[in-house]
């Protein structure tokens, strides 16, 4: 957390808008096609609530990126299964983002 000058006491809001604070340097760090889709992005999925730390989508490979923040000691988990509630709802923002648009001319 060195390179956000925050110290090691920092709650995660800290941490998340450091991060935001800096979002245009991080898109550049990460290279061309990504784009920055929130922050607490929320999902519903059959009527659990889902909250992102933050997300990313690469418009050229049609792919998100979820970033969940940690302050705590670090706990490996194993992947979301496919149909569970993190993973549906990433899968819903890739299909949000590449919808066919409804409007331009025809």
């Amino acid at each position: 957390m060195d390179f956000l000058a925050l110290d090691g006491d920092a709650k995660e809001r800290h941490l998340e808008q450091a991060l935001v604070d800096r979002i245009i340097d991080t898109l550049r760090e990460l290279g061309d096609g990504f784009a920055f889709v929130g922050r607490q992005v929320h999902f519903d999925v059959d009527g659990d609530d889902f909250y992102v730390d933050l997300l990313f989508f690469h418009v050229e490979q049609l792919r998100c990126v979820v970033i969940e923040l940690k302050t705590g000691k670090f706990k490996l988990l194993p992947p979301a299964p496919a149909g569970s509630g993190a993973a549906v709802a990433v899968a819903r923002v890739g299909q949000a983002e590449i919808a066919p648009s409804t409007s331009g001319a025809g």
